[in-house]
């Protein structure tokens, strides 16, 4: 299983909405 640079910013860009998704609430 490879980590490429690609999954790496998918990641990070679902942590940063949940996170946003968070806080607007």
């Amino acid at each position: 299983m490879r980590f490429t640079i690609t999954d790496f910013v998918v990641v990070l860009f679902t942590c940063i909405v949940l996170f946003y998704k968070m806080l607007s609430i």
